[in-house]
């Protein structure tokens, strides 16, 4: 609830106030929805256009929760979505979707930020992952990943991709299911790995480094 006052034909700006069942709808672009303030809260809002450059809560903020973000008209080789990023709890059952380019970096930016159930798919790559714990999401980029990080554990996630390249989890990874048709360069776990890893073409699958502390 509240109001989101436009500052700039690119840019929306919000202070403090939830926004809810709000739908933003360009023929074009967005350049950034930005809410930010102690309890901002991006909730069960609708955002889409040809291509979005950023998404974002602030510190002290809510997080991005129950919202849709589409970009349907980018550019191969080009971002779609450029970055999601939030605060607080962090980014909870989203569903994100860039048709024709890549996403860029989903984050969650504090330390108890995690990303929790969100529909992530791709039809280039997606950059970057990283939050505290990657629970239950289902990830899917036919291309690369470039960086996956949790400061704690990956568990119950889904993962669909060209390749990883560098992933670094400094807890656990239990329960998840990846298939990759490309390489994946560099695995470190810090903790316990029992998940179900799948390397298959149509591209050259190798794994590369693989380090875990704990058992396997």
């Amino acid at each position: 609830n509240g109001t989101c006052a436009r500052r700039s034909s690119s840019t929306w700006k919000a202070c403090v106030w939830t926004v809810t069942v709000a739908t933003g709808t360009f023929n074009d672009d967005i350049g950034t929805v930005s809410f930010s303030g102690l309890g901002a809260q991006i909730y069960r809002a609708e955002i889409y256009a040809d291509r979005i450059g950023a998404v974002l809560t602030s510190r002290g903020s809510l997080g991005i929760v129950e919202t849709l973000i589409t970009a349907d008209q980018a550019l191969a080789n080009n971002a779609a979505i450029g970055r999601i990023e939030a605060d607080g709890p962090g980014i909870i059952d989203c569903i994100i979707g860039a048709n024709g380019g890549w996403i860029g970096t989903l984050r969650g930016t504090g330390p108890e930020s995690d990303l929790i159930r969100n529909l992530v798919d791709s039809t280039d790559s997606i950059k970057v992952v990283t939050g505290r714990n990657i629970y239950a999401n289902v990830l899917d980029a036919p291309r690369m990943m470039d960086t996956i990080t949790a400061t704690g554990n990956m568990s119950a996630n889904t993962v669909s991709t060209g390749g990883i390249g560098r992933a670094t989890i400094a807890g656990d990874v239990l329960g998840n299911n990846f298939t990759i048709a490309g390489p994946v360069t560099s695995l470190t776990v810090g903790g316990e790995f029992y998940t179900t890893l799948i390397l298959q073409g149509p591209q050259v699958a190798r794994l590369g480094r693989m380090i875990v502390t704990g058992p396997i």
